[in-house]
């Protein structure tokens, strides 16, 4: 559903003219179903970016927030890291950095030297330590233009438009879901339950209480349904019929 879609069905089933507010409830109800999720069982695989490409760095970097970068590239809060690649300059492909505990001897010897004296990264493998959720620590450093790829679990940014759009003019609100980038149809229903629910919060405790059931129950149907999509095939092999001779 397009986020026009979805402020529809809200003024449908709550009756609150003010779209405004509708499209605030809808947000925060987003950002409920993105969590649940998350926390959920294999929840974490239905919220990946994957070969997200950051900008080329300007000089040589020991420590990186990923946090920021990504927020610059894509949007979205940060949830954590699945994988890291990096393209160095002499590289035509990107490679995948090793992870490690940054108080292993070998990451703690790569990683001594001073600010003024840093040891570069010319090959493979680098190795990186994530610190405090988004914040990586490079063995050795990496150099300018290297550009490092990140396969990411992150919260997108809300369905619809930024909060400095002007609601009415905006085209933003008629645009597909982006599978990958955003929350896909498969949760809008629940999404737009909860908001329903958040709605009527103060005004009707009962119908909130109903509302609030049935967002829960459409997200556990969508969490359920997508890790089915997800998961691998399996098909029987052919065989032929076996003849049978009278």
């Amino acid at each position: 559903m397009t986020t026009h879609e979805m402020l529809a069905l809200l003024k449908q089933r709550t009756k609150v003219a003010d779209e405004t507010k509708r499209l605030n409830e809808l947000w925060s109800a987003y950002r409920w179903a993105v969590k649940r999720i998350y926390n959920s069982s294999d929840g974490p695989k239905l919220l990946s970016t994957v070969g997200l490409e950051l900008a080329a760095l300007t000089g040589t970097t020991k420590t990186y927030d990923l946090a920021a970068a990504v927020k610059a590239a894509n949007g979205g809060d940060f949830l954590g890291v699945k994988k890291l690649w990096v393209k160095l300059p002499s590289d035509t492909r990107f490679v995948p950095m090793e992870p490690a505990d940054s108080n292993e001897p070998d990451f703690v010897n790569a990683d001594s030297d001073p600010a003024a004296n840093l040891t570069v990264a010319q090959g493979h493998p680098v190795q990186y330590d994530v610190i405090n959720f988004a914040q990586a620590r490079f063995a050795p450093a990496l150099p300018a233009t290297a550009v490092v790829r990140i396969d990411v679990f992150r919260i997108a940014p809300p369905p619809g438009l930024d909060e400095s759009s002007d609601l009415e003019s905006s085209s933003d609100l008629d645009k597909e879901p982006v599978v990958g980038q955003e929350l896909p149809a498969i949760f809008h229903e629940a999404m737009v339950w909860k908001a329903t629910a958040q709605l009527f919060h103060g005004l009707d405790d009962v119908r909130e209480a109903i509302d609030e059931r049935r967002a829960t129950g459409e997200l556990d149907e969508a969490i359920y349904m997508a890790k089915r999509n997800q998961s691998p095939t399996v098909t029987q092999p052919f065989r032929p019929r076996r003849r049978r001779f009278i």
